[in-house]
């Protein structure tokens, strides 16, 4: 979860991330016992109001800023039963190879599940590296 908040905040996606009051879940994550209408709403709505920006952020109306996630649901990859309810659908299947487009403000950040902004070979190189290096130590032996 550390290091999908740290690539989070260096794309510019908007998000709140932190734990519930008792100690719980993490925001991003999803409990199997929650409710998908009230998780969304946690998750959009629910996070603004907790960071005091409801009144610009949190859903799509007039005047707010235009974030928005696109999850192609028809995907067999994020495939959920096409009679569930829009909340249980995106609930279920979300995760991190789900999200195609990230618009933030009218900037595309994800662009067709690609980040073109960040040269992820930067992100990437160094643990290539370390692999690479553990493994022609393993064929020293």
């Amino acid at each position: 979860m550390e290091g999908m908040r740290r690539a989070l905040a260096e794309t510019g996606i908007r998000f709140v991330s932190g734990r519930t009051q008792d100690g719980g879940t993490d925001w991003l994550s999803r409990p199997q016992s929650i409710n998908p209408s009230a998780w969304l709403d946690a998750v959009t709505r629910g996070n603004a109001s907790l960071v005091g920006l409801d009144a610009e952020l949190g859903s799509l109306e007039p005047g707010k800023a235009g974030d928005l996630v696109v999850i192609p649901l028809q995907d067999p990859r994020v495939y959920s039963h096409p009679d569930a309810a829009w909340p249980e659908r995106i609930l279920w299947s979300w995760n991190r190879g789900s999200i195609r487009w990230v618009v933030v403000d009218g900037e595309v950040l994800v662009d067709d599940s690609r980040l073109p902004h960040l040269e992820i070979e930067t992100w990437t190189q160094p643990a290539q590296d370390a692999a690479r290096t553990l493994l022609n130590r393993g064929k020293g032996i």
